[in-house]
C-alpha cells in the first residue's frame, strides 16, 4: 500500500499524518475481526436516490425497495471498481479521499458481508391502529440506543405517562419470537 505522504507537499504534513494514524487504527480493527467476516451494523440507510426512479409497488400500492442485504455490498463494489479506474486520458477521475481509497484497499481482500440491520428484526405489536406510527418509532429508537451503549430510554409521553425503558429489564430472559403466526 502506497504511503499517505507520497502525493502531497510539505505544507499538509500535519493533515496527513493524522490521516496515516487512523488508516492505522482502521486498519488494525478490521485485521481483528473473526475468520475475514465484516461485521456491519445498518442502523441507517438513506436513499437519495428513491425519488428518481420507478420502483415496483406491493399490493398496498408501496413503494419495494431494493434490499439493504443486497444493494450495500454491491454498491462498496462498484466503488472499490470505480477506484481502481483513476486514470482516464490525462485527467485524474477519483474524488475519494486517500484514507477512503486505503479503506477500500482493506475491504477488497475480505468482502465478505455479515449484514446485521436491526430495522429487520423489530416486531411492532399495536393495540390501536392510531398509534402503529409511535410505537414503531419507539421500538426502533429502543433498538438504536441498545447498539449505542445505552443503559435506558426515555421517551415522550404516551398514553398521557412518560415512558423509561431500562435495557436491563428487557434483556433479563429471553423471549421466542414467532415471525409465521
Amino acid at each position: 500500500m502506497k504511503p499517505f505522504l507520497e502525493h502531497y507537499n510539505n505544507n499538509r504534513f500535519v493533515e496527513e499524518d493524522h490521516r496515516a494514524s487512523t488508516h492505522h487504527m482502521l486498519k488494525q480493527r478490521v485485521m481483528r475481526m473473526v475468520s475475514g467476516m465484516l461485521s456491519l451494523w445498518v442502523v441507517t440507510v438513506t436513499r437519495v436516490d428513491v425519488q428518481k426512479h420507478d420502483f415496483n409497488a406491493d399490493a398496498s400500492d408501496y413503494k419495494l425497495l431494493k434490499d439493504v442485504g443486497f444493494w450495500l455490498p454491491q454498491s462498496i463494489k462498484k466503488l472499490n471498481m470505480v477506484k481502481n479506474l483513476k486514470y482516464i486520458g490525462n485527467k485524474i477521475h477519483n474524488s475519494f479521499s486517500p484514507l477512503f481509497n486505503s479503506f477500500l484497499d482493506i475491504v477488497n481482500s475480505f468482502l465478505h458481508f455479515l449484514l446485521l440491520d436491526p430495522t429487520y428484526m423489530i416486531r411492532v405489536v399495536q393495540p390501536m391502529h392510531q398509534t402503529m406510527f409511535t410505537d414503531t418509532l419507539l421500538a426502533w429508537s429502543v433498538v438504536h440506543g441498545a447498539i449505542a451503549g445505552y443503559t435506558e430510554y426515555t421517551s415522550d409521553l404516551i398514553n398521557g405517562r412518560p415512558t423509561n425503558i431500562p435495557y436491563n429489564r428487557i434483556t433479563e430472559k429471553q423471549n421466542n419470537v414467532v415471525i409465521t403466526g
